[in-house]
């Protein structure tokens, strides 16, 4: 077993090695969501604003602030007032700045912004986990390669993807429940940041009732398993998403109702099927999660999630009662399923690897390595990804940059 001496725990890895490897993924990453924010950019540009969303900057700019947040968004489906109360501003400094920007650019900043820089913010929620790990170097490493394919599942996913450069609230919307996940999956979902998380939820959109039912579903399961006396765990669930779930409900009552034509089951049947795969091995983690009573507070986010998928269609019955047309958009949160899958296997990667066998610690990480692989870099990602590329080049070479005089032997010379 000398082939494997450099997986004992009492091998440290050196400081410098992991700073420099750390360093390494956190320029890729970043990278990444510079390239996606450029490329965006350049699919914003490109399309027009829809009248939807024209619609959407009127109600901005005409409604006042208090009625956004007394009756919410007058006209639209979901009355929810958060997004347009943000977007507010970002109007009015731009006719009060004269910002020169296009319209289809600078209106779609933020949903743009906030799908970019809710990666950004997971990088340093998770980087401080692995660094605890410096002592196992494999785990380390594996750890770091897990967090690294993240955004590419959540970035260039269909959905994500093709909703982002929107003036619409749903991208917005999903990167607020992204973060609210991730809180869970680290465990502070008792923390300040995670109940203002849940209130930004609650008033992104009328949809989010479920995401906060399915959350304190799964809150509440995994504390009764653990032996928590019912009572205690109604005291908890009031403190933490009571006053989040009273804000979603309040907007539920202000929605109206809607006369399109009724949608179709076929059309969500193959968006949800799509996602069968995924949710499988998200159950399988959850299952392996729930073999440590200790270790069952990290499933609070992916059995959350794993319950939403299946209430989907139940979601779908509603939207028809309710008269909407069928938009992929209303479940932009599927393509979560596979980043939090990362994420989480991430989050449970020191308890799988609690073996004595070095051999079976190496082929569990490579094993984890290629399920990341699998889930990441696959044709349809990678096409997006290269699409993604061109465009941001074409937005980078379209921006008016000072040209600064190339230096010659007579300039230098002065001659």
């Amino acid at each position: 077993m000398k082939q494997f001496s450099f997986l004992k725990s009492n091998k440290k890895f050196p400081n410098f090695a992991f700073d420099f490897l750390a360093f390494a993924v956190c320029l890729i990453y970043f990278t990444v969501g510079i390239v996606f924010f450029l490329g965006q950019l350049q699919e914003a540009r490109k399309s027009p604003l829809w009248l939807d969303e024209k619609f959407g900057m009127d109600c901005c700019v005409q409604a006042p602030v208090v009625d956004l947040i007394v009756k919410g968004a007058n006209g639209q489906a979901s009355p929810a007032p958060l997004f347009y109360l943000l977007l507010k501003p970002v109007i009015f400094i731009k006719e009060k700045f004269l910002i020169r920007l296009e319209p289809e650019i600078y209106l779609r900043l933020f949903t743009i912004c906030s799908t970019v820089f809710t990666s950004w913010a997971l990088f340093f929620i998770f980087l401080p986990l692995i660094g605890k790990n410096i002592n196992r170097p494999l785990l380390a490493v594996t750890q770091l390669f897990i967090l690294l394919c993240v955004p590419f599942t959540y970035f260039f996913e269909f959905l994500t993807y093709k909703h982002t450069h929107e003036m619409r609230p749903f991208a917005f919307w999903n990167s607020i429940y992204f973060l609210t996940l991730a809180l869970a999956l680290r465990k502070i979902e008792k923390s300040t940041l995670f109940f203002i998380c849940t209130i930004a939820l609650a008033l992104c959109a009328n949809a989010s009732i479920f995401q906060l039912l399915t959350l304190m579903a799964a809150y509440a399961y995994l504390h009764y398993v653990k032996g928590r006396e019912k009572s205690e765990i109604a005291t908890s669930l009031a403190k933490i998403f009571l006053i989040p779930f009273c804000i979603a409900l309040y907007y539920c009552f202000h929605s109206s109702r809607w006369e399109y034509h009724s949608a179709a089951w076929g059309d969500f049947y193959d968006l949800w099927s799509h996602q069968f795969s995924h949710v499988i091995l998200l159950v399988l983690l959850t299952i392996f999660c729930f073999k440590r009573q200790e270790n069952r507070a990290l499933a609070i986010a992916p059995l959350s999630l794993i319950l939403l998928f299946i209430i989907g269609p139940l979601i779908f019955l509603l939207i028809k009662l309710d008269g909407l047309f069928f938009t992929d958009r209303h479940f932009i949160y599927y393509d979560l399923i596979k980043p939090v899958t990362l994420l989480f296997l991430l989050q449970c990667l020191p308890n799988i690897l609690n073996f004595k066998s070095q051999r079976i610690i190496l082929i569990v990480c490579f094993a984890v390595i290629f399920i990341a692989f699998f889930l990441t870099f696959r044709s349809k990602i990678i096409s997006r990804l290269l699409h993604t590329y061109k465009s941001a080049k074409d937005f980078y070479e379209s921006v008016p940059l000072p040209k600064l005089p190339i230096p010659t032997a007579s300039t230098l010379t002065g001659k």
